[in-house]
């Protein structure tokens, strides 16, 4: 994966931390479980899993989902207390960096505990397909999300 698809997909995956907390940036639990079927169904479809793959494959995807989103909400939640980045000193900003380096090295090392898992499971190919199978979904969910916001596409709704 490219270092700048790598850093994008690390800030919007945060938000779709599915499974995690029903009520991500005010998204109603119903809806963060419409996504999650949503989810389940696309990476299902595009990696063609077989039944009997997707048997094996789902518990260790939900595990590994939990754990990838668990280092991003706490990294995300040590972010939120930082100090403006203009007015930040080499000396505040070194220890937030290594802070930085710290969670990314936590989130490879669970990405490869868990690519090798789904290797097994459902073989090299779709293992590797599960990247970008990730990486289209997120940004289906936010292109219908920015479509859904753009003033010709809204809903009318009740009168203000």
């Amino acid at each position: 994966m490219s270092r700048p698809c790598t850093i994008a997909l690390s800030l919007l995956l945060p938000v779709l931390a599915l499974g995690q907390n029903d009520d991500i940036q005010g998204i109603p639990p119903e809806r963060m479980a419409e996504i999650k079927a949503q989810k389940v169904a696309f990476i299902t479809q595009r990696l063609q899993l077989s039944p009997e793959e997707a048997q094996v494959f789902w518990p260790i995807y939900n595990q590994y989902d939990s754990e990838i989103n668990a280092v991003r909400k706490a990294a995300g939640d040590s972010r939120r207390d930082r100090p403006d980045f203009a007015r930040l000193t080499d000396a505040q900003a070194a220890p937030m960096l290594a802070q930085e380096i710290d969670q990314r090295r936590r989130e490879n090392a669970i990405w490869e505990k868990y690519m090798l898992q789904f290797q097994d499971a459902i073989g090299a190919r779709k293992a590797l397909y599960l990247d970008r199978t990730e990486r289209d979904f997120t940004r289906e969910v936010f292109k219908r999300a920015l479509d859904r916001r753009s003033p010709g596409n809204r809903r009318p709704g009740p009168p203000r």
